[in-house]
């Protein structure tokens, strides 16, 4: 049966007027133990490699500068800052408009949609933005702080781990609701 709309409750209405409150469970489920696995992964992968990286890779962890010297910490973080963002939005989208093709749903795209198109595209500013906003935050840093000052690596390290974690929170759940939105259009 075709749907006109949703109520106000995110349930689906069909044309006669009655409601299928079981297809939008079933879809909300599929849906959470999606999010649940692939977060739960992305997380612990990126606490734990972005943190030991940086731990073992920096020679002396008392004297880390932010953009000069051997082990400066841009060379850890900016790379970090664009392809984390740009890998997991572009792995999450491929992936939740697949999960939203088999869903309840149907994911119908417009007739113009090129998939790895779209994909790249938001990858790219994912991507852009997290690394110009780190960059941005380094150089204000940077202009602030004696040029004789030196930071810890190991400290330095464990924010790096943490910062990679929460990119992987946002960078997981993005796309998916960006995925969810066009599929309830």
């Amino acid at each position: 049966m075709p749907y006109n709309k949703q109520d106000d409750f995110g349930c689906k209405v069909h044309q006669q007027g009655g409601y299928n409150r079981l297809e939008n469970k079933k879809d909300n489920e599929l849906w959470k133990s999606f999010i649940r696995k692939n977060m739960l992964k992305s997380i612990l992968i990126n606490l734990i490699f972005n943190t030991c990286y940086p731990y073992f890779n920096i020679r002396n962890p008392a004297a880390v500068s932010l953009f000069s010297g051997e082990y400066c910490f841009a060379r850890f973080i900016l790379p970090m800052a664009f392809l984390l963002p740009f890998m997991m939005t572009f792995d999450m989208l491929k992936k939740s408009i697949s999960i939203a093709a088999l869903g309840e749903e149907g994911f119908v795209p417009p007739a113009n949609f090129r998939k790895y198109r779209f994909i790249l595209r938001i990858a790219g500013i994912n991507g852009g933005i997290t690394l110009s906003a780190t960059l941005l935050f380094m150089l204000i840093l940077q202009y602030y702080i004696p040029n004789s000052y030196y930071f810890n690596g190991r400290l330095l390290s464990v924010f790096m781990g943490i910062t990679a974690a929460m990119l992987s929170v946002i960078f997981t759940l993005g796309p998916i609701k960006v995925v969810r939105k066009m599929s309830n259009q």
